[in-house]
């Protein structure tokens, strides 16, 4: 133990060093010996290492089961097999609001379903969902390919494919877009369908991602990234005491995740009004009439 004080100030008190820093920093001459002890700097990198190892597993792991579907469909078109296909047009995107009672008394909840509407040649609708793509953007793609013809094509090993299937809309133009069918609907419309045999020299080329930035949900997070970086600097760059400067640290961390969480709100509060919807709600029985 050592007790670092000033012998010329008494009444000034001392400091008693229990993890040998000031010891440290005596040998070295350096302010970087004022540092968290070893194991401590150690356990900092486990929730890093943790989050690397869970990414790891969800690319190596349960990525490729979840684009398993997919590449079913998409190996069947590689081959030149003959694919269930029905010709069809992109109509409208749609939004399904059900208003249920919310966790709190006196709130609601509202859940949203997105579909892009597609009609077919014999005239009947059906509904489709995004793949691999942020739902709220199907009403962007509608206004890209809409009232373009096209063909909406399945796997032809579709009975190895669980629940909702995969397809593809193309349109004349060769422009592609990924979508997925209930399965209910997929049997109903594309499984009865005589097979149609992909033209081996034309071309098709993935239909554009549509943007999906809203600038009144990103600006403020930002700010609030930038103030948390702000608070931390000036931790790092004004003396001051312990306890202002973990309540600074605190505060910095507290903004940074709040600015991320903020984010995520603001953005769901905006998404739906990216281009144009076609809206039906439902009310759950208990909320009686609206």
């Amino acid at each position: 133990m050592i007790v670092l004080y000033a012998p010329s100030a008494p009444e000034l008190g001392g400091v008693v060093d229990y993890s040998g820093q000031i010891d440290r920093y005596a040998d070295k001459h350096s302010p970087f010996a004022f540092s968290l002890p070893a194991y401590l700097t150690v356990a900092a990198f486990v929730p890093g290492g943790l989050l690397l190892f869970i990414w790891a597993l969800r690319v190596t792991h349960f990525a490729p089961k979840a684009d398993a579907a997919a590449r079913t469909l998409r190996e069947d078109a590689a081959a030149g097999s003959a694919l269930p296909a029905v010709r069809a047009r992109i109509t409208s995107a749609w939004r399904s609001d059900h208003v249920s009672l919310g966790d709190v008394d006196g709130t609601v909840r509202v859940t949203s379903d997105h579909k892009l509407g597609l009609s077919l040649e014999d005239g009947s609708e059906v509904r489709a969902a995004n793949r691999g793509g942020p739902p709220h953007a199907l009403a962007l793609l509608a206004a890209t390919l809409g009232e373009r013809p096209g063909w909406l094509c399945g796997a032809r090993n579709w009975r190895l494919i669980r629940n909702n299937q995969p397809v593809v809309f193309v349109t004349d133009e060769g422009e592609v877009a990924w979508l997925e069918l209930d399965r209910a609907d997929f049997e109903r419309i594309l499984a009865p369908t005589t097979p149609v045999q992909p033209d081996p020299n034309r071309s098709t080329v993935l239909a554009p991602t549509p943007t999906t930035v809203l600038p009144g949900a990103h600006w403020p997070w930002l700010g609030g990234l930038l103030l948390s970086y702000a608070l931390a600097t000036y931790v790092l760059m004004v003396p001051m005491s312990w306890g202002a400067a973990l309540s600074t640290t605190a505060a910095a961390a507290t903004t940074a995740v709040a600015a991320f969480v903020f984010l995520a709100r603001r953005r769901a509060a905006l998404t739906d009004r990216l281009g144009h919807w076609e809206v039906r709600e439902t009310r759950d029985p208990e909320l009686g009439p609206a």
